[in-house]
């Protein structure tokens, strides 16, 4: 079974507190047998000054008073031992001590060994005089420091130390795989039927802000997915109309051979207008997809507004002329942007197209547009508005007006070929300038477009 972080977490701050622990507790049992050597060494020192004081004062070494344990050794300069407290043999210069070579090199000297001879772990002290070396030594015993505070108290304050550490512990360890806790949750969520993100909680930390990063691209992510199923869907239903009819005409003209050449010119008219219909529904999709992924395939030039719009009204003519619609474009013929001449040209075409289907007859379209700049911006905008005096669209309809596929009159847009993908072509070649659309009927009749666009 796998061992969860925040346990890892938490067996790792032990490791680490252990190893500290242990350090610091050899680092205090060092400083406590320097301190019990130091203490040791300073009254060997005492009384080696009172056992020199008294010899120099004529009293014997073995009448000289001194506390039980400690044992005391006179050697001569050959390194012979002259008096010991206790009997022991005669040294040989191979049984030199550290205690004894320090103090004839520096005049005193201090060891810590076990002394074969005395049974014991010993401390040594040895000084050197005129006359003679002198030595004592004590039996050695590991001095525990005392701690001012009384032992209970002591005990108290290392059982709320523990406790306290503890308690922290679990408290860092939570707070620190709070993002695990919630990521959990999201993959957890991922795997319902139901998936509502909200109720996830990330910490305000680096942590919480990358997992809510994580949560609004997969949300993007599935709205795309969403959107595309949509678009696939839609664009397979309007494709199958088309296709369906192109064939019906057809089959019929192949399976009546005796067919009068009259109604075949006009079911090959009919099945011709379904091609046409079926290569602007092929040519808007290709548009929007170009304008989506906002491709580097658009060369960008500096684009004349007033000779596209004419390009446009040449193309549009028998369209304007049958439907007795007046085309006014109120724009300087100097007025130019930086952009892709297919875009500008897409763009107006397709608001015309609107008009031109939506309208009704005897309308007139005007166009007019001004230049802004706004502040930081090195680049400068042109604001343009677009309307009719046509009927106008429905009041609920507005907020729908550039969604894919949307038609205002369903079966008088298939009629009229309309693919129900213009007013989005807008919309995007408008985002594709960083601008801005909006759309209202205008209170003095028809509807009113206003936009801006960036020059790139």
């Amino acid at each position: 079974m796998m061992l969860r972080f925040k346990y890892q977490l938490i067996f790792y701050y032990f490791v680490v507190i252990a190893i500290l622990i242990c350090a610091f507790l050899v680092y205090v049992m060092q400083q406590n047998r320097d301190f019990s050597i130091k203490t040791e060494r300073d009254e060997l020192i005492k009384y080696n000054g009172i056992i020199y004081q008294s010899y120099k004062m004529g009293i014997p070494f073995e009448d000289v008073e001194i506390p039980e344990g400690m044992k005391v050794t006179v050697i001569d300069t050959t390194y012979r031992i002259i008096f010991h407290s206790i009997d022991l043999p005669i040294m040989e210069s191979s049984d030199m001590r550290d205690e004894i070579l320090e103090a004839e090199a520096t005049g005193d000297g201090t060891s810590l060994r076990f002394s074969p001879a005395m049974k014991g772990q010993y401390l040594f002290y040895a000084k050197k005089y005129p006359e003679f070396y002198l030595r004592t030594a004590i039996p050695y015993e590991y001095e525990k420091v005392i701690l001012d505070t009384p032992r209970t108290g002591y005990q108290y304050a290392i059982g709320i130390l523990i406790l306290a550490l503890f308690g922290t512990l679990f408290y860092i360890s939570n707070r620190l795989t709070r993002p695990l806790k919630a990521f959990h949750s999201f993959f957890n969520m991922l795997r319902s039927s139901k998936k509502d993100f909200s109720s996830i909680e990330f910490p305000n930390n680096e942590y919480g802000d990358i997992g809510r990063k994580i949560v609004n691209t997969y949300e993007q992510l599935e709205q795309v997915k969403q959107f595309k199923q949509e678009v696939t869907h839609n664009i397979a239903h309007e494709l199958k109309t088309p296709l369906t009819g192109i064939r019906a005409y057809l089959e019929t003209i192949i399976s009546d051979e005796q067919m009068p050449s009259e109604m075949m010119r006009k079911f090959a008219d009919r099945a011709y207008k379904q091609t046409l219909r079926l290569s602007s529904l092929v040519n808007d999709v290709s548009v929007l997809n170009k304008l989506d992924e906002q491709s580097e395939y658009y060369k960008i030039e500096e684009v004349n507004i007033s000779n596209c719009l004419k390009e446009i009204e040449e193309e549009l003519s028998y369209k304007l002329k049958a439907n007795n619609t007046v085309f006014n474009p109120l724009i300087s013929s100097e007025l130019s942007i930086r952009s892709s001449h297919d875009i500008i040209y897409s763009l107006f075409k397709n608001l015309m197209d609107n008009t031109l289907e939506h309208a009704g007859p005897d309308t007139t379209i005007t166009i007019m547009a001004g230049i802004s700049q706004r502040s930081g911006d090195p680049n400068y905008r042109i604001n343009f508005t677009y309307k009719d005096n046509g009927k106008g669209i429905p009041d609920d309809a507005i907020d729908k007006l550039f969604d894919r596929f949307y038609r205002i009159e369903e079966g008088r847009a298939r009629k009229s070929g309309g693919s129900g993908l213009g007013l989005a072509i807008v919309k995007n070649s408008v985002l594709f300038h960083k601008g801005e659309i909006t759309v209202d009927n205008d209170p003095e009749g028809g509807i009113i477009f206003k936009f801006d666009l960036m020059s790139l």
